[in-house]
């Protein structure tokens, strides 16, 4: 999910304005040229992410929720996953190859509560969400500059996970559980 596009790819993510509207294209990495035109761009560069077998998938958030939007190489759209609940919307690693993590965080109407977090695990193949796991979102999700090794699929970057209250956990790569490596403060 990190590194170099081209060597996923052999083409380049640019963003471009078209009739007033930023939109987020495919383009040859030696001509420049459009290969695929991946349609408006999303709010943030971090709801675009290149999964390590080079699929491209983007964050698409709508005021009534939100889905993901899975493109392959050449830019072709091969499936939506509307997602069954609305908020902030975080792509993490891949757990395992094939395993996105993708964590919606709802924020807390009272102030001083902790937001809700969902994490979703979809099966990039057949674009389904095959588990849902209750209280964490992805941590590598909001860290942009990290070093490509981290995106590895099924590093330890891939498995951590945000609690609430600043909790911390790591889902064990062998039995998938969560343990709590950082408890909640008291």
């Amino acid at each position: 999910w990190g590194g170099p596009l081209e060597s996923r790819l052999n083409h380049n993510l640019k963003k471009r304005e078209v009739d007033g509207k930023d939109r987020l294209f495919l383009t040859d990495s030696s001509t420049g040229e459009i290969a695929a035109d991946l349609g408006e761009m999303p709010t943030r560069w971090s709801d675009v992410r290149v999964s390590v077998d080079g699929r491209i998938v983007i964050v698409r958030e709508e005021v009534d929720g939100g889905h993901l939007e899975i493109f392959d190489q050449q830019g072709e759209q091969v499936c939506r996953i509307d997602l069954p609940n609305s908020g902030w919307i975080r792509i993490g690693g891949e757990m395992a190859p094939g395993r996105l993590t993708v964590g919606v965080v709802v924020r807390a109407d009272e102030v001083g509560e902790p937001a809700e977090r969902t994490t979703y695990v979809v099966d990039l193949p057949t674009g389904e969400i095959v588990e849902t796991l209750e209280g964490v979102s992805p941590t590598l999700g909001g860290w942009i500059g990290v070093s490509p090794g981290a995106w590895e699929a099924g590093s330890v970057a891939t498995r951590l996970m945000d609690g609430t209250r600043g909790s911390l956990y790591l889902r064990n790569a062998e039995t998938g559980e969560l343990e709590q490596i950082i408890p909640i403060p008291d």
